[in-house]
């Protein structure tokens, strides 16, 4: 069972990763940043909302809330 715990500064990186690899194959989305780009929004997107990270070795997946509501729900490739 994949465990899951509050995001911290360093799992950034890796919840950029999965974010960025979506992005890139999937065609209908715009790409609008770099991936280190994408890595500093995520570095923001931690002080305004709750994040929580699945995986324990590696980084499987990330959800964000604001509140009650769901912000970002990623999966990584091998995850999903």
């Amino acid at each position: 069972m994949t465990r899951w715990r509050p995001a911290t500064a360093r799992d950034v990186p890796a919840r950029a990763d999965i974010l960025q690899d979506w992005l890139d194959a999937t065609p209908w989305m715009p790409d609008l940043h770099s991936r280190a780009g994408t890595r500093a929004f995520l570095g923001r997107l931690r002080e305004t909302t709750e994040i929580t990270v699945a995986g324990e070795a590696a980084i499987e997946g990330f959800l964000s809330l604001d509140g009650e509501e769901v912000e970002a729900l990623y999966l990584a490739a091998k995850a999903r």
